[in-house]
């Protein structure tokens, strides 16, 4: 288990920036790290309501559960348990037989029953991570319901010096500064695109 704030700065691309960031880090070399997550949540949106996500994230050789939630501006709380091996496949319910951690498990029943727990969406990102002197930046492809987007995200321990640092770098490549929803709520924009057009048809 662990516990951490996290302080995050996330920035959308196109397709052009995101080559011109990926040559730029000189990446070719570097392996990129897949990463399959899949978000849960009560049936009446109640984590969503209270600015939280319950996610699982699968890796190639193991896998995390991490409760999210937003308690300031770029600010989050983190709770996660990391498991020595990926969850394959990824439940869709009866996740108190895959939760263990004693404080994840008494922040998400604090919400309301853990049996209530659904799948909701799902995407694959592939990632490199790159450190930097104010921080650690992870240029991401993401890959869901016949879509890709791109971004960069910047974790940092100085909201100040890292945003400083994140627009000198963007500045220079000349690409804009788009702030990026979360994840999940992509994916959720893009879902709802597609039942419109299902709708119209």
């Amino acid at each position: 288990m662990a516990t951490s704030i996290e302080q995050e700065l996330k920035v959308l691309l196109n397709h052009d920036s995101y080559q011109r960031l990926f040559q730029y880090f000189n990446l070719d070399n570097q392996a990129a790290i897949r990463q399959s997550n899949y978000y849960y949540d009560f049936p009446d949106g109640r984590l969503k309501q209270v600015a939280a996500i319950l996610r699982l994230r699968n890796y190639e050789t193991k896998s995390e559960w991490t409760f999210k939630q937003q308690t300031q501006d770029h600010i989050a709380q983190e709770i996660s348990q990391f498991n020595p091996q990926p969850i394959a496949p990824q439940p869709n319910h009866a996740l108190q037989d895959y939760i263990h951690d004693s404080e994840l498990l008494a922040q998400l029943k604090a919400l309301g029953p853990l049996e209530q727990l659904r799948a909701t969406y799902d995407l694959t990102t592939i990632r490199y991570q790159i450190p930097c002197s104010f921080g650690e930046f992870a240029l991401d492809e993401s890959h869901y319901l016949n879509h890709i987007d791109y971004e960069i995200e910047l974790e940092t321990d100085d909201l100040n010096a890292g945003l400083a640092g994140f627009q000198a770098l963007l500045t220079e490549l000349n690409i804009p500064w788009q702030v990026a929803d979360k994840k999940i709520a992509r994916v959720a924009r893009r879902y709802q695109e597609l039942q419109d057009q299902k709708a119209n048809n």
